[in-house]
């Protein structure tokens, strides 16, 4: 569907589609290992980047005495970064899949 979340066993991945006539595409709340995060897409015409579009992961809250830390990365390994602590965002301008996974 739209909201593209996939969960694999050792990853959970992302590659949210934004629906005809849209913008963007915000999910929130997505929850992984104990770890709650939103992720959002944007097209090339929302205005308010631009007109780039841009692929957003934050992580938003984390229990700590039960989940791991995170990390997010394109598939190739090209782009990646550490979620550790609520407020930690990955942003691409790029539109690709998004692999989340405990480090």
């Amino acid at each position: 569907g739209y909201g593209g979340v996939r969960y694999d066993a050792d990853a959970m991945m992302l590659m949210p589609r934004i629906p005809p006539n849209a913008t963007r595409l915000r999910l929130r709340g997505v929850k992984y290992l104990g770890s709650t995060l939103d992720v959002l897409r944007r097209g090339d015409e929302d205005e308010e980047e631009g007109g780039t579009g841009t692929f957003t992961v934050a992580l938003v809250e984390r229990d700590a005495s039960e989940s791991p830390f995170l990390n997010a990365s394109t598939l190739d390994g090209r782009y990646n970064q550490a979620l550790r602590l609520p407020g930690d965002t990955v942003r691409l301008p790029l539109d690709v899949p998004i692999k989340v996974f405990a480090v």
